[in-house]
């Protein structure tokens, strides 16, 4: 019997939906906190800043994007 993890049959329900999924995964060094945290900013950063849009409307990707919130900023 094959058992298939629970990830992939929540991506194939979604995939009978209509609902396109592009995982995106990143293989990072164990315990190397710094680095990870540089990627993190990094990602951020583009998305905050404008670029993400640039580079998803090149690719006619705009509505395909699942959006981080954007930051709160205080009075």
């Amino acid at each position: 019997m094959i058992t298939y993890h629970p990830i992939f049959t929540f991506l194939n329900k979604l995939r009978r939906l209509g609902v396109q999924v592009f995982p995106a995964v990143m293989l990072l060094p164990p315990n190397d906190t710094h680095f990870k945290q540089m990627i993190d900013d990094a990602m951020k950063s583009i998305e905050y800043d404008g670029k993400l849009d640039v580079i998803l409307k090149a690719n006619k990707m705009e509505k395909e994007f699942f959006r981080n919130p954007k930051p709160v900023r205080g009075n």
